[in-house]
């Protein structure tokens, strides 16, 4: 009883090596309409040469070979032509986006189609020989050319082997005596047998080759993850971003596409660590990488470079939007709730933002950046500070340029979005509309302006007082279009 279920386990793993999925009964049915397309005119050219051959040779003198010789003429340029229609559409097949069902079909017709051809140019022979060679060599076409399904495959090379058996016995009785049939008969059995296991083999191996190279593959990603993924954050590493940046820096070469970038740090993360253990800063890490990634452009790059920092590519984005975008994750972060151990923890992000020239080499990509990112740790931390825009005033579609005596300033606003601005008040001319509905009291011999609004997609922003205390009186402040941030808003531009 043990030994029946150890064979019958075996039998059921044989039986399970035969299954296939949909990928792999495309590829299969795909590689076979190729071989169909570059075997079929060898077979056109050698079916004309055998008839042609054929009607060279002088024409014989008794009726049944002068009938076998006009009957095998015919054959093979009956088979020569259907050969070339056949590689007639298994070119278009091959060339276009048919479906793999229409492809199977061909395939199998294909197969058919040559195991009849066999067939029938065997049967002319028993006229004047007992041989079946013709057979042979077709169930051997079949068997090694065409990757057939084992089920599929079984059932072709029966229903040939039941036709031409009968055939035989109709025919050849005629014409051969019954040692002569019987013999072709069984060595009919066993070519188709031969052929069978053939396409068996054949199968087996490009199934066997196709899991092998998925697993190859596999196994590459994997690598290619490794090697470009950080395994803390799961977020793509430096070298992805050293790779990803030379293609940006093509796009602004090339196409003048803007690009910028924002480094981010977390402050005071040593204190995390301290205070909480390095396993909870790894978690807060990750949670902060999550954070980041839900809130950011669906066409950004997250990147951990390494530590507490993440850098931020945004394509397509000017200096002004990388600055908005800045200014709300920092918001973000600043709000969200990190628990640690069961113990609620809060942090903030300095951001350095700057725009990419396209004349960055090498690895200095994020040196602007990063110097934005240290003065905004010299400014206090838990703000964004914006590298001046490259190229003094230039102009960069949907915003005004910069003001050029405008080196630094700091613009801190309450809960709200932005409210007020000291005259003067230079505000960019892309985003909401502006609208000063008069001017206040004064405050230290100047005229404050009275709160206005501004509406953004469709939502009118908050009113709420800057506080005065917060403004540098001697430089003009550029009112930023904030009209997503919630929160308190701290940008400086930088003179770097």
């Amino acid at each position: 009883m043990r030994w029946l279920q150890d064979k019958g386990r075996l039998l059921w793993e044989a039986v399970r090596e035969l299954g296939v999925d949909g990928e792999l009964q495309r590829q299969a049915v795909a590689a076979s309409v190729q071989r169909v397309f570059w075997t079929a005119p060898v077979l056109v050219l050698a079916n004309f040469l055998a008839a042609f051959t054929f009607w060279l040779r002088s024409a014989p003198t008794t009726g049944r070979e002068l009938l076998w010789r006009n009957l095998i003429i015919t054959a093979n340029l009956g088979v020569s032509v259907l050969t070339m229609l056949i590689w007639l559409i298994s070119k278009k097949l091959k060339g276009s986006n048919t479906s793999t069902r229409v492809q199977a079909l061909f395939v199998y017709f294909v197969a058919a189609y040559v195991l009849a051809a066999g067939s029938a140019i065997s049967l002319v022979d028993q006229l004047v020989m007992a041989s079946i060679t013709p057979f042979l060599l077709c169930v051997t076409i079949v068997g090694t050319f065409y990757y057939l399904h084992p089920c599929w495959s079984l059932f072709l090379f029966a229903a040939a082997y039941v036709a031409f058996n009968l055939a035989l016995g109709a025919v050849g009785g005629s014409y051969l005596n019954l040692i002569q049939v019987q013999s072709n008969q069984v060595n009919a059995l066993v070519v188709t047998g031969l052929g069978y296991a053939l396409s068996l083999l054949s199968w087996l191996h490009f199934r066997r080759e196709v899991l092998q190279q998925r697993i190859i593959a596999g196994q590459q990603e994997q690598l290619r993850n490794w090697a470009y993924q950080d395994p803390l954050t799961g977020l793509p590493n430096r070298r992805y971003l050293d790779e990803r940046i030379k293609e940006e820096l093509n796009r602004v070469r090339g196409r003048d596409i803007p690009v910028v970038l924002l480094m981010c740090d977390i402050d005071r993360f040593k204190q995390v660590n301290d205070t909480y253990g390095h396993l909870a800063g790894d978690n807060l890490l990750r949670e902060l990488a999550c954070l980041l990634q839900r809130y950011t452009r669906g066409d950004s790059i997250l990147v951990r470079l390494g530590g507490e920092e993440f850098v931020i590519l945004v394509p397509g984005a000017n200096l002004r939007e990388g600055t908005l975008l800045a200014e709300r994750l920092r918001q973000l972060v600043e709000e969200h709730r990190f628990t640690l151990g069961g113990r609620e923890v809060r942090i903030t992000l300095s951001i350095g933002v700057a725009d990419l020239t396209g004349s960055e080499d090498g690895r200095a990509y994020y040196s602007r950046a990063d110097r934005a990112l240290y003065q905004a740790k010299e400014l206090g931390r838990n703000r964004v500070v914006a590298a001046r825009q490259a190229g003094g005033e230039k102009k960069q579609a949907g915003s005004a340029a910069l003001p050029r005596n405008l080196l630094r300033a700091t613009l801190l606003l309450g809960k709200a979005s932005p409210a007020y601005c000291p005259a003067p008040c230079r505000p960019w001319s892309a985003g909401p509309q502006l609208q000063d509905p008069g001017l206040g009291p004064k405050v230290s011999g100047r005229r404050w302006p009275q709160p206005f609004s501004a509406a953004a997609g469709g939502k009118a922003l908050r009113k709420r007082p800057c506080p005065a205390s917060y403004l540098d009186q001697r430089l003009p402040l550029v009112l930023l279009p904030a009209w997503r941030i919630t929160g308190s808003c701290r940008i400086a531009w930088s003179g770097t």
